[in-house]
Formats: C-alpha cells, structure tokens, sequence
C-alpha cells in the first residue's frame, strides 16, 4: 500500500504484473486479490487515471480484478471522474470480449479448473458494475460507447434465447399419454 501511495497506481499495477508473471496460480489469484484490496483502499488514486493502470496490467485476471474494484467504488463520489467511467466500461467490454468462452481444451486462467469461469465471472461483473453507474451518468455512454454497451447485451439476451441443450426426444411422452408415472413409477 505504501508503494502504490508513494509512487501512484501505475507503478505498483506494473509491479504486480512482473510479480504474476513468474507465479503460480494460488500466487496469481492472492496478487488480484492484493490489487482487490488496493483499489478498495484508495479508490479515488485507483479511478484517477484508467487507462494508465490498464496500459500497466497484463494478465486478463489482474485487468478483471482492477474493473471489477473500480465498479464496486464507482457509485462514490470522485470516483472515476471525467473519462475514467467510459475508459473502464470499454476496456471491460472490450476484455470481456476478448476472453475466451470456457470451451473443453481452452487454456485455463488462474484458479484452477473453473479459471476461465472465475475470469468471465469478474469481467461480467465489472461489465456490469460499470454500466449500472454509466446509466447515473448518461454523458459516459456517449461517443459511440452505448452502441457497443447495447450489443453485448443483446449478444447476451440471445443467448438466453436458446435452449442450453436440445430437447431429448425419446423422453417425450407421445401425444395423448399421461405425463405423469403411472403405478410403480414406469411410464404406461
């Protein structure tokens, strides 16, 4: 804390980079976590300069972590003031976009197994966040960021559109047949 108080967020978000480059990922994890904290501390210095911390932030679960911090903050006053809102609303757009679908065989994040689930979990939540304190200040969304706000959530609407899995057609009772089990629990 006394770093990034010392010499400014950019700094210390850049030391954080080098430190996950060589970690683990139980290490990499407790590093978003300490930026979490960071952020949480001193929101005000966190939000000042967006798009200096993000230029600093490598891994996809430090930049996630450090959006979704901001949002938590957001609603508070001096708070991502001037562009920081409209910066940290693209740039979680734009990541949220930019990771990959948890696929069989796609290169997990951090954390495990359920990585790639823990990154698009805190890149939604920043997503969101951040467009829940755009909507209180509607000059954020201007300059073409609504547009692109309103196309992710109609991607995401769609896909609630969809069946996850297509119906199972030999469980279907035949028309004209009880749904219910008949006598012991078998079907008629």
């Amino acid at each position: 804390m006394e770093l990034a108080a010392a010499q400014g967020p950019p700094a210390a978000a850049q030391i954080l980079t080098t430190a996950v480059e060589g970690a683990d990922d139980v290490d990499t994890v407790a590093y978003a976590d300490l930026l979490n904290r960071l952020v949480a501390a001193a929101p005000a210095a966190w939000t000042a300069d967006v798009p200096a911390v993000l230029a600093e932030l490598g891994p996809p679960v430090l930049r996630v972590s450090y959006l979704a911090a901001a949002a938590a903050a957001a609603h508070r006053p001096n708070i991502l003031p001037q562009d920081n809102l409209s910066h940290a609303l693209h740039a979680a757009l734009r990541l949220r976009r930019a990771l990959p679908a948890a696929a069989p065989g796609a290169r997990r994040a951090p954390a495990g197994p359920d990585g790639d689930r823990i990154v698009l979990l805190c890149a939604d939540e920043a997503v969101f966040g951040l467009l829940t304190e755009a909507w209180q200040r509607p000059a954020c969304l201007t300059e073409g960021l609504l547009p692109t706000a309103l196309a992710h959530l109609h991607a995401l609407a769609e896909q609630l559109t969809r069946p996850a899995h297509p119906p199972d057609r030999r469980h279907t009772p035949a028309r004209g047949t009880r749904c219910r089990p008949g006598p012991g629990g078998a079907r008629p």
